[in-house]
């Protein structure tokens, strides 16, 4: 768990606070089985004089949208982000939430948000790879979705995954393998400049030295 503020009366007035859980558990009914469900939450906004002010929401394009002006929130270098190795597998890292495209261009980038939730279950099986040491795989079932302002947190924007992992405690450090299958994400159909935009999916990721 963390929390973080700037101080009052600061160029900009700000909070976030975040917590992460994990519990491992064997099931009575398989004892050869280890389960892992894990959470993560973040949750951010303005305060004083920061929060008075009114900012704008952005179209896929990068230009305000006339009348989105809202109370502002969390200064852009604090959002939070999900996607990808440890967090939504199967999705681009950090690609998850809200998105544009400045000033036209086809490269989508990732805004992140006030809000994050995130969360995994994991079935370990280490019996399955008993002679090769110090190497485990799994199956994943991953969820999630990172949202602009407190107030646009919808259950039905989330993201869910589905998949196998590998991962090996070599000599080098650890490795993690994982193939992902997006089971509910985002898919738009438009001309160059449609109204949303596609998530942006990568199945099959691999990570070193990060566990």
């Amino acid at each position: 768990m963390f929390a973080e503020a700037s101080l009052p009366g600061s160029d900009l007035e700000y909070y976030r606070v975040g917590y992460d859980f994990e519990h491992y558990w064997r099931p009575s009914f398989a004892r050869w089985l280890v389960i892992k469900s894990e959470v993560s939450l973040g949750y951010g906004d303005s305060y004083g004089d920061t929060h008075k002010s009114q900012c704008f929401s952005y179209n896929y394009q990068g230009f305000p949208i006339p009348g989105s002006q809202d109370a502002c929130g969390l200064p852009f270098f604090k959002n939070f982000y999900a996607g990808g190795p440890g967090s939504v597998r199967g999705f681009t890292t950090n690609t998850l939430g809200p998105t544009t495209i400045f000033g036209g261009f086809s490269q989508v980038q990732p805004l992140g948000g006030a809000v994050k939730t995130t969360g995994s279950f994991e079935f370990y099986f280490p019996r399955l790879l008993n002679g090769v040491q110090g190497s485990r795989l799994s199956a994943f079932v991953d969820y999630g979705y990172v949202f602009a302002r407190p107030g646009e947190f919808e259950f039905n924007q989330f993201r869910i995954t589905t998949g196998l992992a590998l991962q090996w405690q070599s000599p080098m450090g650890p490795i993690s393998i994982s193939y992902a299958i997006p089971l509910d994400y985002e898919k738009c159909v438009g001309g160059p400049y449609p109204s949303c935009t596609s998530d942006d999916i990568e199945r099959l990721q691999f990570t070193f030295g990060n566990q």
